[in-house]
């Protein structure tokens, strides 16, 4: 199943001018990447449960698209 990446966070060009000129595109971050990136400042690390800087990273990264993958779907809702 095909991830909601919820489109383009901040589009460059009307999809119409697009289709007219491809070479222009610069499609940049999905919002769900930024939704991700705005909930990384958020989370709380504790220290004392590192046991590695991988494995906090991979957590905190697994959580903030848990998080924006739940705010897709609520934008989605009628």
């Amino acid at each position: 199943m095909a991830i909601n990446d919820g489109g383009t966070a901040f589009p460059t060009m009307d999809a119409r001018e697009l289709d007219k000129c491809p070479s222009l595109a610069s499609p940049g971050m999905t919002l769900r990447d930024y939704f991700a990136a705005q909930v990384l400042p958020t989370l709380r690390i504790d220290v004392g449960c590192i046991r590695s800087i991988e494995e906090t990273a991979a957590e905190c990264a697994r959580i903030a698209y848990m998080i924006a993958d739940a705010m897709l779907a609520e934008r989605a809702k009628p």
